[in-house]
């Protein structure tokens, strides 16, 4: 049987990351076949282990529809018995495509509900559209949390029948060995008598580093024994730079750049922090649980649904840096806490292991394929 995945961006993120998983688990059962935009993780993984792909101008809205009637003759072209769809556009506007292709089955996993950047009536009205089109015209949903899970059936009742939820997954071999782990440190000349903060991820408006920057701050009596270390690239990264400069914590505050393994820096820290003002999952929380390391992070969808407060690290209200700088003071000094929230990190993420998680979903994809 044969199975085209589609995604709008291929790049950095968690996205990429997790099709990356199933894109090759499903080629050991099914021809698979990527449309992706941009070229990154994915592009590099067809490559590398021989899965056929096609790159289109697909990562922003506007690209997507002016390719909409190439995308419907590519599937034509193609002709799949199932169409992964994930995300936003692909959702969305690769429904249409795949309907009018004639796809016999099609599965949309939200990666990226577009529902959480309601902000104002036209994207209301734009996001219930991008949602309401791939639920609607799809055989089967994903939803990577409870709280989005919810918040789907809450909009979409009638989605009930065909709606699943499944998290994202983590691996055994992703953990950072010794010798990696020792690499960095020395690099960097991290050492036991200081505390190694870090934050990984996108350095883009949706992860709010500035909230970290400003808590960070306000912390001026444990800088001489802690350090902030800010792993990423992105838009937003010379607006931080500069802003860390006005706040005066540049001797206490470095900035890495994208680094292409962050967990390397998340198992060489001893304290993780992830300021996101929306995740439809954040894998950083599964990373962090990988390596032991405790982890504060935004009380949002998605994070609140993978790490217990007060059990693997802490949760805080988006934008409270009270919250957020109260809770780096507490774990900086106290060592014997942050090992307790390892070690539970470590219990817990047995769970998103991808040998139990990747399995459900091929079962689901089974299903589709037998009914196409």
């Amino acid at each position: 049987m044969k199975i085209v995945h589609f995604i709008h961006h291929d790049g950095e993120g968690g996205g990429p990351y997790s099709v990356r998983k199933q894109m090759a688990f499903y080629s050991l059962f099914h021809v698979v076949h990527v449309v992706h935009g941009g070229s990154g993780r994915i592009a590099d993984l067809c490559e590398e282990v021989g899965i056929a792909h096609t790159r289109l101008d697909v990562e922003t809205v506007t690209d997507t529809i002016l390719n909409l009637p190439l995308l419907v003759f590519l599937f034509r072209t193609l002709k799949p018995d199932l169409l992964i769809l994930h995300g936003q556009w692909a959702g969305s506007l690769g429904s249409l495509a795949g309907i009018t292709a004639r796809v016999p089955k099609m599965l949309y996993i939200a990666h990226w509900p577009a529902f959480y950047t309601d902000w104002d009536l036209k994207r209301i009205v734009r996001n219930w559209i991008s949602e309401w089109l791939p639920c609607r015209l799809c055989d089967s949903v994903i939803t990577l949390s409870r709280m989005s899970h919810n918040s789907y059936l809450q909009q979409f009742p009638w989605i009930r029948d065909k709606i699943h939820l499944l998290s994202n997954s983590i691996e055994d071999g992703e953990t950072p060995s010794r010798r990696q782990i020792e690499t960095i440190q020395k690099l960097h000349q991290w050492t036991p008598d200081k505390t190694q903060i870090v934050s990984v991820g996108r350095l883009v408006d949706q992860k709010r580093l500035e909230w970290l920057l400003d808590a960070w701050a306000e912390c001026s009596e444990i800088w001489d024994r802690a350090h902030l270390w800010i792993i990423g690239e992105g838009s937003e990264r010379q607006n931080l730079e500069e802003k860390a400069h006005k706040l005066g914590i540049e001797d206490s505050c470095s900035f890495l750049g994208a680094k292409p393994r962050g967990i390397e820096y998340i198992g060489a820290s001893d304290i993780v922090v992830f300021t996101s003002l929306y995740e439809a999952f954040g894998n950083v929380a599964l990373e962090a649980m990988l390596c032991g390391k405790p982890i504060i992070a935004s009380r949002v969808a998605g994070i609140e649904s993978t790490i217990e407060d007060g059990k693997q690290g802490f949760l805080v209200l988006p934008g409270d840096k009270s919250e957020l700088k109260a809770r780096i003071l507490q774990l900086v000094p106290d060592r014997n806490l942050r090992e307790r929230m390892g070690s539970s990190g470590r219990e817990r993420v047995r769970k998103y292991k991808a040998s139990m998680v990747i399995p459900r979903y091929l079962e689901i994809v089974n299903q589709l394929l037998k009914q196409s």
